[in-house]
């Protein structure tokens, strides 16, 4: 019997982030974290996440037709050049209103990545990598031991990209393959002009210290730029929790009520007035349904692209959220060279279908037949390296446990790829499996790297790989300002 399970129980908030954050970080991390698997069935892992970039005004687009090499390019970028024996495919399949096409395979003896296409049939082009869809199933004629994942969606001109990866102990080269998808649904990220004109529609008052209020906040985002949100990171990656930076007093609630955008019209401004030389707004969203929902504002100068440097936290709120924005702007003089900018998901498309493709893994491979230096890091004591695998895209190990020595059950061993820069390799999905603990197995896909670079496999045990990993995920993801 099978048992995959994913962890979700972790405490990795030690820092008080937004509560805009906290629980869209866990849920990220959450899908970071591989699986453990027991018995010969196949497991798939599968983290495909939704990013997005703004596109306004279009109806219609020319897509152009890249071939395997250069769509493997515009996914990797010079990383692609690190992958060999492409083959092309081109197996397409419409339905409910989209194309989905098998372009091409970079495949080598046990694993392959298999890049897919989609194209809306109305020319309407995806804008970034907002979608989210279910795979049926991947499977491989006369291969059990599969485990399969993703890099996630990119979009090249307009097209929706994903790259699968598939990995075995059994060759795959001139297997069958079938691959089927479904209910793919995308949002569309927008950014648009407020319909309230707050220069010609409020007084925009200095707001009196009778009318200020304690703020009890230690720690507020901090953005100083306008980059297009996406749901495969944090929104905010940069915090201040000094003091002295953060104001002592802001705006009590005006009640203003007022509109801010006449596509939702539960957005509202609440307050807006010059707190100690900055801009104080606060703003209700009544209408947000799920974690796809939030509605950010940003005073852009419709020029240059650029924002007004800005802070902003959450605050209760009787009905929806309460967000409070501090804006580096110090007079109604200085705020006529911005426009108020509404960045918000569109309402969800879902694509209700079945794509079916079936098609052969024809390729002509060579093993690259690669020997890493392996530090075993004292496990060599309990455990023989029985065979390790490595390809530009893909790492396999197994482990036989020595004479005498029982393995624990649920222990598992895993590995870290370290380059000769001294950096290491960061796995797109893994897993670790055993058969009644007979032997350990533990595999990693990564995106396209130069295998003659490597410097060391260093091995190490699943929980102690994962932990690195997610501390080291949220200590890059996330900048304090002190």
């Amino acid at each position: 019997m099978s048992e995959n399970f994913t962890n979700t129980d972790m405490d990795i908030l030690e820092e008080p982030i937004s509560d805009l954050e906290a629980k869209r970080i866990k849920r990220l991390i959450a899908k970071k974290v591989s699986q453990k698997q027991r018995g010969r069935k196949k497991g798939l892992v599968v983290a495909l996440l939704a990013c997005c970039i703004m596109l306004t005004g279009v109806t219609a687009f020319a897509f152009t037709e890249l071939n395997i090499a250069d769509a493997f390019r515009a996914i990797f970028g010079e990383k692609a050049s690190y992958l060999d024996n492409l083959y092309p495919i081109e197996e397409s399949v419409s339905e409910a209103g989209l194309t989905v096409t098998v372009r091409g395979v970079a495949g080598y003896d046990k694993n392959a990545f298999i890049l897919v296409d989609i194209v809306r049939d109305d020319g309407i082009p995806f804008v970034g990598k907002n979608l989210d869809f279910k795979i049926r199933s991947l499977d491989v004629d006369g291969v059990s031991n599969l485990s399969t994942g993703s890099t996630g969606v990119n979009v090249v001109d307009g097209k929706a990209v994903i790259t699968f990866n598939i990995q075995s102990t059994d060759d795959l080269k001139g297997n069958n393959v079938s691959l089927r998808m479904g209910n793919l649904e995308y949002r569309e990220l927008k950014l648009e002009k407020a319909s309230l004109d707050m220069l010609d529609s409020l007084e925009l008052p200095q707001i009196g210290a009778e009318s200020l209020i304690e703020n009890t906040r230690e720690v507020v985002v901090y953005k100083d730029s306008y980059v297009p949100r996406d749901t495969d990171s944090p929104y905010f990656s940069k915090y201040i929790r000094n003091p002295a930076l953060i104001p002592g007093k802001i705006a009590e609630s005006q009640n203003l009520n007022l509109p801010l955008l006449e596509d939702k019209p539960g957005l509202l401004l609440d307050t807006a007035g010059f707190v100690d030389g900055r801009l104080h707004v606060r703003v209700l969203d009544t209408s947000k349904e799920d974690y796809h929902g939030e509605v950010f504002l940003y005073m852009m100068d419709p020029q240059t692209g650029d924002i007004a440097p800005m802070m902003l936290w959450t605050e209760p709120a009787e009905i929806g959220d309460a967000v409070y924005y501090v804006y580096d702007i110090s007079d109604v003089s200085r705020l006529e060279q911005y426009e108020l900018m509404i960045e918000y998901y569109g309402e969800k498309e879902s694509f209700m279908g079945m794509w079916n493709m079936e098609f052969v893994l024809d390729y002509q491979t060579e093993d690259p037949g690669f020997q890493p230096v392996v530090d075993m890091r004292g496990y060599d004591s309990s455990f023989i390296l029985d065979e390790i695998h490595v390809t530009p895209i893909a790492t396999t190990i197994r482990f036989l446990p020595r004479d005498g020595y029982e393995i624990e059950e649920g222990f598992f061993l895993a590995a870290e790829i370290r380059m000769k820069d001294g950096s290491y390799i960061n796995h797109t999905s893994s897993g670790a499996s055993t058969v009644n603990q007979e032997y350990l197995d533990y595999r990693c896909f990564y995106n396209p790297i130069d295998i003659n670079e490597i410097d060391a496999v260093i091995i190490k045990s699943w929980e102690e790989l994962n932990d690195e990993r997610m501390n080291t995920w949220f200590d890059d993801a996330i900048e304090f300002i002190d």
